[in-house]
């Protein structure tokens, strides 16, 4: 979303994220990412900015999630965004988990939040 975003309008209720310019936004979600994703990267020092950063990430989850619902596409493979936050889910011990087929758009909302707060 960040590299596709030309004109830098791209937002994500991050503030801290959101005011940077997008080559700064690419710096900053590449050393999240790889807190994130890397078992033996240790956590950065927290700051208003990644923490911003982390939440970009999961608010960009619910969103392709949403399009997801809203737009299916025939040629997508599997997994599923929905079949990839509920192995996120199972990974962080989250029960009462909703069918990977399922359409409530605030309940897979609710599920992404507590992988954030996971995270957070």
């Amino acid at each position: 979303m960040v590299r596709d975003d030309d004109e830098g309008m791209c937002q994500f209720a991050a503030p801290p994220f959101d005011a940077l310019q997008p080559n700064q936004k690419l710096a900053v979600l590449a050393q999240v990412g790889s807190a994130l994703l890397r078992e033996d990267q240790p956590m950065p020092r927290l700051t208003a900015v990644l923490e911003a950063a982390v939440g970009a990430v999961y608010e960009s989850i619910r969103v392709v999630v949403e399009i997801e619902i809203d737009e299916p596409a025939e040629d997508q493979g599997p997994p599923s965004w929905r079949e990839l936050v509920l192995a996120a889910c199972q990974e962080h011990g989250i029960e009462d988990l909703l069918d990977p087929e399922s359409e409530d758009i605030d309940e897979w909302a609710i599920l992404v939040e507590c992988l954030s707060d996971a995270v957070l």
